[in-house]
């Protein structure tokens, strides 16, 4: 393990408010919970006291199960990775409650990556010129005005409030915030979640980054709520849990940082966007509330169609940092990777079952039964871990 996360996991554990697996893990400071346990594994104070009653709790069976689905109204579909995070009912109250106090009600709204909050079904919405930017489109059941990428949204007119949650990482902070500039009318605020700086050692670094860039678009820091936001715990991440033997943790323990910033004066600025981001080379299926992704491949393999990459067919952490990562073509929303060898004929089978039954996709691929029985059951296998009560859910 870095040593970074060694000495954050470490203070935490010694930490005299650390009483129990909940304190535990909100002083590692966003630290994966994965990482967590295995520094309680493999730790010098493995006999200390604390240390075995903080195993022995991780080893409670499924009690995160009895409180994830009351905790918030999901989405019928859920999204991948990193763009998969909810807020609970609390975080989500307190949000609308922020949002109130800085704004009017003839304010123009904008919220990007929130659909919690639209969902929420929150008195506040009602009557409001609310614009919601989600790139997962499809799910999405809402009256109001909806897009699907902000880099490309184009209007004339300007908002008076921005409520974003961004992917955690520095050039995504960027390119939306020069975006933001140009949708803003003066004195408009930018309501925006930062993760706790356990998450990564450049987080510390990367904050006053992005701070100091808000400056130069024209935006001032006017407040910070610290350890204000909380989410669930979405089925990619349970199952990388699950994976490493941990069967009960708080099925919150993710949270993250309220910056809230106000649009003082117009700013130009040369600014080059960053376009790491390989999504849209991505194709995705929806398939009983499951999603697959799949990554086109020109080469074809003779060699068997799915391969494991790793032990088990979970993938093990929940970083995208992560060295294996770049075998992984087929990745499903509960954390399963493969490495697809033909990913033609996958593409073909995944497409046809979206939109017809099992029996039906046998029949048109008969000869191809063990590829389609594959694919089938992993689908089922989601849909009685998550799947099901996503459906329910959503109703």
């Amino acid at each position: 393990m870095d040593k970074f996360y060694e000495e954050i996991i470490h203070k935490s554990l010694v930490n005299k408010t650390t009483t129990n697996l909940q304190t535990f893990i909100k002083n590692c400071k966003g630290c994966f919970i994965v990482d967590c346990v295995k520094f309680l594994k493999e730790s010098n104070l493995n006999n200390n006291k604390k240390t075995n009653i903080l195993l022995e709790t991780t080893k409670n069976k499924h009690i995160y199960k009895r409180s994830i689905y009351k905790y918030v109204k999901y989405n019928p579909i859920p999204h991948m990775l990193d763009s998969d995070w909810r807020f609970t009912y609390k975080t989500q109250n307190y949000l609308f409650n922020k949002i109130s106090k800085y704004c009017d009600h003839n304010n123009r709204f904008l919220f990007v990556g929130t659909p919690s909050l639209i969902y929420n079904k929150n008195a506040f919405l009602k009557k409001r010129d609310v614009t919601f930017i989600e790139k997962n489109i499809t799910s999405i059941r809402f009256q109001n005005k909806v897009v699907s990428d902000i880099m490309t949204y184009s209007t004339k007119k300007k908002f008076d409030a921005i409520i974003w949650d961004p992917p955690w990482y520095k050039d995504a902070y960027l390119n939306f915030i020069f975006k933001f500039g140009k949708l803003s009318n003066i004195n408009a605020f930018l309501f925006v979640i930062f993760p706790p700086f356990g998450v990564r050692e450049s987080i510390e670094r990367g904050r006053t980054d992005i701070i100091n860039f808000a400056k130069k678009v024209g935006y001032e820091l006017i407040e910070e709520d610290v350890e204000t936001i909380n989410y669930i715990s979405s089925p990619f991440e349970i199952n990388s849990i699950l994976d490493n033997k941990i069967t009960n943790f708080p099925i919150d323990w993710r949270y993250g940082n309220l910056l809230i910033f106000k649009y003082v004066r117009n700013e130009t600025i040369n600014f080059i966007f960053s376009n790491k981001n390989e999504e849209i080379r991505w194709r995705e299926y929806t398939i009983n509330n499951i999603r697959i992704k799949l990554l086109p491949s020109q080469t074809c393999s003779t060699k068997k169609i799915f391969e494991k990459i790793y032990d088990s067919d979970i993938l093990p952490t929940v970083s995208m940092r992560n060295d294996k990562l770049k075998l992984v073509n087929f990745w499903t929303s509960g954390n399963r990777v493969f490495k697809c060898n033909n990913t033609k004929l996958v593409s073909e089978i995944l497409n046809l079952r979206s939109k017809k039954s099992y029996r039906f996709c046998l029949k048109v691929y008969k000869d191809k039964k063990e590829i389609v029985d594959f694919i089938e059951n992993i689908i089922s296998l989601e849909y009685k871990e998550y799947g099901k009560y996503w459906d329910k859910a959503s109703k």
